[in-house]
């Protein structure tokens, strides 16, 4: 069972307001349509849609203190997402033998914060940045072990990220893993990748396990420094 709560700070709701929210056309009174707008559909919709997944939506609320409405949903776990789940339970229990600084690069708030988080989950620290500029230029200061590039950025690419970094490495004999990030997972994407200058490849959504798997297989690489 999934429950999903949203929470506001408004107006609120009386008792008997909160008897009648969820039928169709109703406010909470006569004058919040003429303050805020809506029709009074939308809970009901909300209620249809949950109650057709065999689940159910109510909520909390009280004049002045803003509302509560808790969103509850069944699911039924196939053996593959069970032993999904397990793995996932492993990996939170195991941690790195040498933790990385990893310097990301995405343009999207909501993929940040979620390689962030699963890269602290894995025992490593994530570096932020918003563009290939803004990435190749943290680069250049140091202190990073790996890269997690995202191929379609504004400003700079990860492919021309990438291409800068390899020409600054030849004759250095240095070389730093970088991954790259795609929502392309046609045939051939991982060719051209790896062509292009990049260690190895994770398509979005990136599951834990497969950055985990590429993170040990760059790094554990005695050939890459």
């Amino acid at each position: 069972m999934i429950r999903l709560t949203v929470s506001d700070t408004g107006i609120g709701m009386t008792p008997e307001a909160l008897q009648r929210i969820f039928n169709p056309f109703e406010q909470a009174d006569a004058g919040t349509t003429r303050r805020f707008g809506g029709t009074g559909l939308g809970l009901t919709i909300c209620r249809n849609l949950a109650e057709m997944m065999g689940g159910t939506i109510r909520v909390e609320s009280s004049p002045g203190s803003g509302s509560s409405f808790h969103l509850e949903l069944p699911f039924i776990l196939t053996t593959s997402q069970v032993h999904q789940s397990e793995d996932i339970r492993t990996l939170l229990q195991e941690q790195p033998l040498r933790p990385l600084t990893i310097l990301v690069a995405e343009d999207n708030p909501m993929n940040q914060r979620a390689v962030e988080l699963m890269l602290r989950t894995l025992g490593h620290q994530a570096v932020i940045t918003n563009n290939g500029q803004e990435a190749l230029e943290r680069w250049r200061k140091g202190g990073i072990d790996l890269l997690l590039l995202d191929v379609q950025m504004p400003v700079m690419s990860g492919t021309e990220v990438v291409t800068a970094i390899r020409r600054y490495e030849q004759g250095s004999g240095s070389h730093i893993p970088i991954i790259a990030l795609t929502a392309d997972a046609l045939k051939g994407a991982e060719e051209e990748l790896l062509s292009a200058g990049f260690d190895g490849y994770l398509s979005k959504p990136v599951m834990m396990t497969a950055l985990k798997e590429q993170l040990e297989r760059l790094t554990g690489n005695p050939d890459i420094s």
